[in-house]
């Protein structure tokens, strides 16, 4: 098919922690009314019909070594042309847009085959940065809510220095934290003029980066609901503590499943903390620490992708809430020990499998 004649695809990699669930969400929740306007979001080549699951087959089927945590979905996926299945859906809507979302699209080592699948289309990439420092801290607290993860964040950030980081075959997207080499590598595979970039900070969340995705993919909502709240919140700052010592205790996937269920009720970071003068100090400090190695990539990244601007990010500031590991100092006391102990016993114990 001639590219002039089909539709334009919008591929939007995240990168993650970047309101991807919230953009997600949207566009599942409105496919109906957007398809009536012209605009496709597939559901021909989902696994489920869970928002964030949508397009992700897309990087287990065509570079399933850069997400092996998604091996169970390419076997699952092996006997169907994808490709050609999403072919069809985009043919048999008669669509002038088609819009992928998958943040697991971000991890592809070699984006050039993604560009070749979709060749007889244009298509254009979307991607929205955050400031190391935040995407750090906000991904660490999604380790310790959907994962048993334990390592303190002092530990997260040094296994992410070496790469280190072991979730049974997961590979973490913290080389993407090199946002230069992220955007030349989709830069080289779909051209420079197709690559759509963003700045997270710069919108009021969660309704405006909405607003600014729909700019750039030139699309209509107008009319459409947009969310008033986050859909998918942090943990507290105090509960992040207690969970990261409980998922220490556990090890089985229904134990798993059961602890991010028993937690759920206890997100949204934005309960009051009590920060002194000398903390917030040395919370800008380990930001600034974090930022430096980071510093000359953001400003040709800026420079090449934001038509010279200035910082890519703001600096650290007082505004800046406490990096994760906070509230460890309110768990130096042993009773909280016994009661890590008895959480994690009962998870345990409504975890095991009914006879």
């Amino acid at each position: 098919m001639n590219s002039a004649q089909g539709p334009v695809f919008y591929i939007h990699i995240g990168v993650p922690k970047t309101a991807t669930t919230t953009i997600q969400s949207f566009f599942t929740m409105h496919r109906d009314a957007l398809l009536q306007r012209g605009v496709l979001y597939p559901t021909s080549i989902a696994n489920s019909d869970g928002h964030s699951e949508l397009h992700r087959v897309l990087s287990a089927v065509l570079e399933p070594d850069s997400v092996p945590w998604l091996d169970g979905l390419r076997k699952h996926m092996e006997n169907r042309n994808v490709i050609a299945s999403l072919f069809e859906e985009v043919a048999r809507t008669k669509a002038k847009t088609v819009v992928l979302s998958a943040e697991s699209l971000a991890f592809m080592r070699r984006p050039e085959r993604l560009r070749r699948a979709l060749a007889p289309y244009s298509s254009r990439v979307l991607v929205y940065l955050r400031r190391q420092d935040d995407f750090l801290a906000s991904f660490y607290n999604q380790l310790i809510k959907s994962r048993l993860y334990a390592a303190t964040f002092d530990e997260f950030l040094r296994q992410h220095a070496d790469n280190a980081i072991d979730l049974r075959d997961f590979r973490t997207p913290l080389p993407m934290c090199d946002y230069e080499r992220l955007l030349n590598l989709w830069a080289d595979a779909f051209g420079s003029k197709n690559i759509l970039a963003g700045v997270y900070e710069d919108y009021d969340l969660p309704g405006g980066i909405l607003r600014d995705v729909a700019a750039k993919m030139e699309i209509d909502i107008s009319g459409l609901r947009l969310p008033d709240a986050d859909t998918n919140p942090a943990l507290r700052p105090s509960i992040l503590s207690l969970k990261r010592r409980v998922n220490g205790l556990l090890s089985s996937e229904n134990e798993r499943v059961t602890c991010q269920l028993l937690f759920t009720s206890y997100v949204d970071g934005s309960e009051g903390i009590e920060v002194s003068h000398e903390q917030m100090a040395a919370n800008i400090r380990r930001r600034q620490t974090i930022l430096a190695r980071y510093q000359q990539g953001n400003a040709r990244a800026a420079e090449k992708l934001f038509n010279c601007r200035r910082l890519l990010f703001k600096e650290p500031s007082e505004y800046d809430s406490p990096l994760p590991d906070f509230s460890e100092k309110d768990w130096e006391d042993g009773r909280h020990g016994i009661a890590v102990q008895m959480i994690a016993r009962l998870i345990t114990d409504v975890s095991q499998p009914k006879n």
